[in-house]
C-alpha cells in the first residue's frame, strides 16, 4: 500500500482527542457528499447545519478576526489560544475536509451542544454519518495539499496559470483555487510505462459534449505494476462512492491509447489525452492518466501552505 492508500485510511479511523472535554473517540469517514441518487437529502443536510453549528458557535462568543476565530480564555477550547479556521470549518461541510479539519468540527459540534445529550445527534457517529462526508476531487486536491473545490474539467483542460486573479474571482473561484492554478492543466501521459505512485487518473464521457459535466471523476494510483504484454495491475485511491470497500480499488487492467475527446469548451479540438483503459464494455467511459500536479502532501490545516486557506 501507498501514500495515497495510508492517506485514505485515516479518513475511515479517524482519532479524536480532547481532554478538556473529555472526548476519547474514534470516527469513520466514509459517506460520499455527492450522492444524491442514494440520499437526495445529503447536500442540503450539510449546508443547513454549517448554517446551524456557526450559529451556536457565535452564541458561545467566538471572535472571528478575518478567516481565523478563536473562543473566549474562559471558554475550555479558548484557554490556550487555540485557532479554527473558518475556510477549513466550511470545507467540512462541503464534502472537502482533511482529516484535522474534520476532527476540529468535531469538537466544534461538541462544544456547541450538537452532539450528546440533548443535541441534534446522540452520538458521534450519527454526527458523522449524517453530515461528514467527501467527494473525488476533494480527496484528490487535499492529497497534494491543494484545492479539493477544483472542478475536475479544470484539472484536465484549464490554462489558468497566466489569468488574473480578479477574472478568477468572476468565475467563483476560491482562494484556494487561485492558489492552485499554477498546477493545471495536468500533464497527459502517452505511454504506461510512465505511470507512477501519484498519478491522476480523470474518467471521461466521451458521448457527453458539456465541456465541464463530461469529465465525471478524478482518482489517484496508489501503486502500479507490470504484469504483462499492456497489462498492469493499479492500485487505485478514489472516493466516488460510500463506503471504505470502495475507496481502494485494485485491478488488473489492458492499459491502450485512448481516443480522441471531441473538441468543446476549452478544448478547442479533439484532444488525445494518452494512456488510459474503458470503464466498462459499452465504450461511454474512458479513464486518463495524468502526471501528478506535484509531490503528494496531504493536507492538514488550511490548503497550498496557508493554514488560513
Amino acid at each position: 500500500m501507498g501514500a495515497a492508500y495510508d492517506y485514505v485510511s485515516t479518513y475511515h479511523t479517524l482519532p479524536i482527542h480532547d481532554p478538556d472535554q473529555s472526548i476519547t473517540q474514534t470516527v469513520y469517514v466514509q459517506q460520499y457528499y455527492s450522492s444524491e441518487a442514494n440520499d437526495p437529502n445529503v447536500r442540503p443536510r450539510c449546508k443547513q447545519e454549517k448554517r446551524d453549528l456557526w450559529n451556536a458557535l457565535k452564541k458561545l462568543k467566538i471572535e472571528l478576526i478575518t478567516k481565523t476565530f478563536y473562543f473566549p480564555e474562559t471558554d475550555v477550547l479558548g484557554k490556550n489560544g487555540e485557532p479554527f479556521y473558518k475556510p477549513g470549518f466550511d470545507r467540512v461541510f462541503a464534502g472537502r475536509g482533511s482529516p484535522a479539519e474534520i476532527r476540529d468540527v468535531l469538537r466544534l459540534a461538541f462544544r456547541a451542544g450538537r452532539i450528546g445529550k440533548g443535541g441534534i445527534r446522540a452520538n458521534f457517529d450519527s454526527y458523522v454519518h449524517d453530515f461528514i462526508t467527501l467527494d473525488c476531487n476533494g480527496f484528490m486536491g487535499n492529497f497534494f495539499n491543494l484545492s479539493p473545490h477544483m472542478h475536475i474539467a479544470n484539472w484536465a483542460t484549464a490554462n489558468a496559470a497566466n489569468t488574473s486573479d480578479e477574472k478568477l474571482d468572476k468565475y467563483g473561484w476560491l482562494e484556494a483555487d487561485k492558489l492552485t492554478k499554477g498546477y493545471l492543466p495536468l500533464e497527459s501521459i502517452e505511454s504506461a510505462s510512465e505511470i507512477t505512485a501519484g498519478d491522476v487518473i480523470i474518467t471521461v464521457s466521451l458521448n457527453n459534449k458539456d465541456p465541464m459535466s463530461r469529465f465525471k471523476h478524478i482518482a489517484v494510483v496508489d501503486g502500479i505494476s507490470s504484469t504483462g504484454d499492456n497489462e498492469y495491475y493499479v492500485q487505485i485511491v478514489e472516493w466516488g462512492n460510500s463506503g471504505a470497500d470502495n475507496h481502494y480499488n485494485p485491478e488488473t487492467l489492458e492499459l491502450i491509447e485512448g481516443p480522441n475527446v471531441p473538441a468543446a469548451g476549452s478544448v478547442k479540438k479533439a484532444k488525445n489525452f494518452g494512456v488510459g483503459w474503458w470503464e466498462n464494455e459499452t465504450k461511454k467511459l474512458f479513464r486518463y492518466f495524468f502526471k501528478k500536479p506535484c509531490e503528494p502532501n496531504p493536507a492538514t490545516w488550511g490548503r497550498c501552505g496557508l493554514e488560513d486557506v
